[in-house]
């Protein structure tokens, strides 16, 4: 009877935690498809943005921006991390800060500052102390990821000291079912060599300063980039955290169903066991 009332325990709390994880599979696929209705629209602005900043650059090969382009002879490297806010998204974290450490031991950055985007890295940067964390954003999700960017912007050009280098770390969604850890280097600005050896091909009229012009055009340039890797890792959050759910969601059918069954089967020895001592304490009465 212990043991059965065991099982019984065990199979009320199997079903609550699929509850659990079919209402968090629901809220990733719905989120995940809220993304997936603008990643088109993003995409195609962020490729647009850059196409027309990286054209009119040829127009004036003495440009030059203090943020995109630092002077400073002390390396001060600024490594920004994407993770999550929250976990059950199967391995994505722990595969971006394996791909991180891969990276740092290569590259091998002196004295890098950390900006932390979801508490998942933050917990992972103090636990393995790699550095200084200069700045946190323990909560990152579709409502605020655009207010984020344009924070980490207004850092860049307040920081008191240029940093010499800002590399993103990241995840990337290649398909609905996989996810890639991606590294992106902001600053210096690297601009292909074509465009940097290319010539206008046709004379603009520039209405403003061309400098002011260009110095303005950077930043947007900057902040789509921003915007474009926060949704990237958004979009590969949900849909990881998604798969990740509904792999557990089916693991709970199938091991409700097998705990019933020994549930079952346990109910129906008691109940044979009760059944073969009433015929037997009958048939000695009558005997």
């Amino acid at each position: 009877m212990a043991k059965q009332i065991q099982l019984k325990q065990k199979i009320k709390s199997i079903q609550t935690t699929k509850k659990i994880t079919n209402a968090l599979r629901q809220v990733s696929m719905s989120m995940y498809s809220k993304l997936e209705h603008n990643s088109t629209a993003v995409r195609n602005y962020t490729e647009n943005l850059k196409s027309l900043f990286t054209e009119l650059v040829c127009y004036d090969q003495t440009w030059q921006n203090p943020l995109l382009f630092p002077k400073s002879s002390t390396p001060n490297h600024l490594i920004i991390i994407v993770s999550t806010s929250k976990g059950l998204c199967g391995g994505l974290n722990s595969n971006l800060f394996k791909f991180l450490e891969k990276e740092i031991a290569i590259k091998k950055y002196p004295n890098a500052k950390f900006i932390t985007i979801g508490n998942k890295a933050t917990t992972y940067i103090k636990e393995n102390e790699l550095g200084e964390i200069i700045s946190n954003y323990h909560d990152f999700s579709s409502s605020n990821y655009i207010s984020i960017a344009s924070d980490l912007i207004t850092k860049f050009i307040d920081a008191s000291t240029p940093f010499t280098s800002i590399t993103f770390f990241y995840n990337e969604s290649k398909s609905f079912f996989a996810q890639k850890p991606n590294k992106f280097q902001l600053v210096p600005l690297q601009l292909d060599s074509k465009v940097k050896s290319r010539k206008a091909h046709k004379e603009l009229i520039w209405e403003q300063n061309t400098n002011d012009t260009l110095d303005y055009l950077s930043i947007r340039y900057v902040k789509g980039q921003i915007l474009f890797m926060l949704f990237q890792a958004l979009i590969s959050e949900y849909s990881a955290r998604f798969v990740a759910m509904d792999s557990s969601t089916t693991n709970a059918d199938k091991f409700i169903e097998t705990v019933t069954l020994q549930y079952n089967k346990m109910r129906q020895a008691e109940i044979t066991r009760e059944v073969s001592g009433l015929c037997a304490g009958f048939m000695d009465k009558n005997s």
